[in-house]
């Protein structure tokens, strides 16, 4: 029981589970990338810590996350983190940082669908 409830803790929660400002936002940039395929970049505090995941459309010079498209300069805001800059991050380092194969197909299809009104 306890397995069960580590594993698909997100079937517990009575809100939305998915949230693109707080940790799932790696889900989004995916599912917008993987449509536009514009590249996924990230926003790293001094560490070198991703703090934010978005696409980059380098022809306008905008980022587009759950906010909408804006300039790549503007991404940045309401990010914690000391030191933030961005930088081009693959889909291995969101795996291991994000965790993207536990989301579930109804997750991803949920991502697909805000995806497709943002691309």
């Amino acid at each position: 029981r306890v397995k069960k409830l580590l594993t698909e803790w997100r079937k517990y929660l009575k809100e939305n589970s998915l949230n693109y400002m707080r940790g799932d936002c790696a889900l989004l940039a995916t599912a917008v990338g993987d449509l536009s395929g514009l590249p996924t970049y990230g926003v790293v505090d001094a560490d070198d810590n991703i703090q934010h995941v978005f696409v980059y459309d380098e022809s306008t010079d905008e980022g587009i996350d759950c906010r909408g498209r804006m300039p790549v300069g503007e991404i940045k805001n309401n990010i914690q983190g000391e030191g933030l800059s961005v930088r081009e991050v693959g889909i291995e380092e969101l795996q291991q940082v994000f965790g993207l194969n536990s989301y579930s197909n109804e997750e991803w299809e949920e991502a697909e669908e805000e995806a497709a009104s943002l691309v």
